[in-house]
């Protein structure tokens, strides 16, 4: 908890530093679905800060509660993830209410597990999207996005032969987010 506390309080203190920027702050829904994990439904805020037209830089934070919920060694292995994501994106279509934006970066993943030890692993996105605005301010957007990660489960129990093993997980996926994005 106090490790989303502080990746928020980045994020809010991003936003305050830029203000003169415009910035757009968006809160959504996600789905993710990672190859050894189980697929995952959470939710997050993100901040596009533009650049120099058409560049946005982006900062996301997302929670997902149960993202590994697979039995290993006769256990339920559950682990939470809260990715916090930041990167760059161009807006391809710069059009007065629609907007299609490609970009990526890198990504730090907020690891826990109920059983073992993982530990926080880096990783990278790539994500492109559409946005809509119904007024100068608010609009909404859906976007796909892909995320890359591996990480280890160590200090597991083995209950046949009393041991301590380590679990390898690649959690790369496929994901969508959508919501509200309100340009500040």
């Amino acid at each position: 908890m106090k490790k989303l506390v502080m990746g928020l309080s980045v994020i809010a203190l991003t936003a305050s530093a830029c203000w003169a920027w415009e910035p757009s702050l968006g809160a959504y829904g996600s789905y993710w679905d990672p190859k050894d994990g189980k697929s995952t439904w959470g939710g997050g805020v993100k901040l596009e800060l533009p650049v120099v037209a058409p560049v946005l830089v982006e900062v996301r934070g997302t929670y997902f509660d149960d993202v590994f919920g697979n039995r290993v060694h006769n256990e339920e292995l559950r682990l939470r993830d809260i990715p916090v994501e930041a990167g760059l994106a161009v807006d391809i279509a710069p059009v007065e209410k629609v907007h299609l934006l490609v970009g990526g970066g890198a990504s730090y993943h907020y690891l826990h597990s109920d059983l073992g030890e993982v530990k926080d692993e880096w990783g990278w996105y790539g994500a492109a999207s559409v946005q809509v605005m119904f007024t100068e301010r608010l609009g909404i957007f859906g976007e796909g996005i892909y995320r890359g990660i591996e990480g280890n489960v160590d200090h597991l129990r083995n209950d046949i032969d009393f041991t301590r093993t380590s679990e390898s997980l690649r959690l790369d996926g496929w994901g969508a987010n959508a919501g509200l994005i309100v340009k500040l």
